[in-house]
């Protein structure tokens, strides 16, 4: 213990003792792998943690991931391991990631690429961390000014041997600007602000008049016959 309080005080003492309560799972889980089993597979047992918590483990220790690169190779499952798909959180990670989708790369673009989270580790981000999933949205919306200026291009440069082809990219562009950036590319934009509301339907009112025939054949209102109606609750009502 001095050595530990020597070389790296408490941070250290706290290293090796999460290290020490996470090993006999991780060995569980390898045994199972070394066997042949999956990832995912040895970590359905209810006892066992969850499979990205045992990805999160060997990130975070060098040891665990090569006991888990040992028991792929065992078992036969080397080929299903995915290098350099970091899961743990990071700011510098992150905002490369939001920097290569207001790029305009679709979400399976960017996480099919060395370095990248995969879509499983953006979308636990998106729910857990509320600011990511702000930053996030505003790169879709980005994303969408820059998709909006490749249509205006793409219509520029169109040629009558390729003008259906254009209009079908031009269009799919159009329906992807709507919807991630539906206030500024939607069908139905909003009124601005401070606009004046349109006034309330008046209600539509009638009057029924009765009429009499004179003797020498003419039409005569009669007095006293005028009953008013107001069309309410789908019917004229009086």
């Amino acid at each position: 213990m001095q050595d530990l309080e020597t070389e790296g005080g408490i941070a250290a003492r706290r290293a090796m003792t999460r290290h020490e309560r996470r090993a006999p799972l991780m060995r569980r889980v390898c045994r199972a792998m070394a066997k042949g089993a999956t990832l995912a597979e040895a970590c359905r047992d209810p006892m066992l943690p969850l499979a990205q918590e045992v990805a999160r483990w060997a990130a975070e220790d060098v040891r665990f991931a090569e006991m888990v690169a040992a028991a792929r190779a065992a078992g036969g499952s080397e080929h299903l391991a995915r290098p350099g798909r970091p899961g743990t959180w990071s700011k510098a990670l992150a905002s490369e990631f939001l920097a290569r989708i207001a790029a305009g790369r679709g979400l399976a673009e960017v996480c099919a690429e060395d370095g990248m989270p995969t879509h499983t580790t953006v979308y636990r981000w998106l729910r857990t961390k509320p600011q990511f999933a702000v930053a996030y949205a505003e790169a879709r919306e980005m994303q969408a000014d820059l998709l909006f200026d490749l249509a205006w291009l793409i219509a520029r440069q169109a040629r009558e041997e390729t003008v259906r082809v254009s209009r079908l990219m031009v269009d799919t562009i159009k329906w992807r600007c709507a919807r991630l950036a539906p206030r500024v590319y939607g069908v139905a934009r909003a009124a601005p602000e401070g606009a004046a509301k349109a006034a309330p339907a008046r209600p539509t009112q009638v009057e029924i008049r009765r009429w009499a025939k004179t003797e020498d054949g003419t039409l005569e209102e009669v007095p006293g016959q005028v009953f008013p109606y107001v069309w309410k609750d789908r019917g004229w009502r009086p």
